[in-house]
């Protein structure tokens, strides 16, 4: 499972609103073509759901979602070159950090 904080550029532990980058919320937009998205507590790893993306599906993390869970994404089958590959367009709001 792909997780944020398994980033070779990361030098801490785990995720958390003061290090890993500003504002809370993300957004992915998902084209052409689909995937699972599999989220788990992180306290608690059997704690798990998946939930089917097709091609314009939005899905947005934002409090408990973005910082006490993690995410992965699992594609059906590994694509061809340049054929159905799975485009995520991600979106972050951006927030200043407080003085």
């Amino acid at each position: 499972m792909h997780c944020d904080k398994d980033r070779p550029d990361k030098k801490h532990d785990k995720q958390s609103p003061g290090l890993d980058g500003v504002g809370d919320r993300i957004t992915s937009l998902t084209l052409r073509a689909g995937a699972w998205l599999l989220m788990r507590r992180t306290n608690d790893v059997s704690d798990c759901f998946a939930v089917r993306l097709e091609p314009g599906d939005v899905y947005t993390m934002a409090g408990d979602s973005r910082w006490k869970w993690q995410h992965g994404i699992f594609l059906d089958t590994l694509p061809e070159p340049r054929s159905s590959s799975r485009i995520s367009l991600v979106f972050r709001s951006i927030e200043e950090y407080p003085e």
